[in-house]
């Protein structure tokens, strides 16, 4: 393979990454990323109970429904419900 076409292969790659829809459940490095806060700042509003999470699997790995935070960083509640999801229905 020749370095130009190993480059646009990389090139195609990241833009595929970014095209392609994101993942519906998120780890706490994914929502770490996608909010731009660190891992422990996550673990600590999941200790509080101040974020949506869910336990999964054996060992209660923590994981975060995508839409569930949109609509969490957008209605300001925890649990925000079908109102919040009417309201913000167009920007998800």
């Amino acid at each position: 393979m020749t370095d130009d076409f190993k480059m646009l292969f990389l090139k195609l790659e990241s833009i595929e990454q970014r095209i392609t829809p994101a993942a519906t459940w998120l780890s706490v490095s994914d929502l770490g990323e996608y909010l731009g806060i660190s891992e422990s700042s996550i673990r600590r509003l999941v200790a509080r109970n101040e974020i949506p999470f869910k336990r999964v699997g054996l060992n209660g790995k923590i994981v975060f429904h995508k839409r569930q935070i949109d609509l969490w960083l957008l209605s300001g509640e925890k649990n925000p419900g079908k109102r919040a999801m009417a309201i913000f229905r167009d920007l998800l």
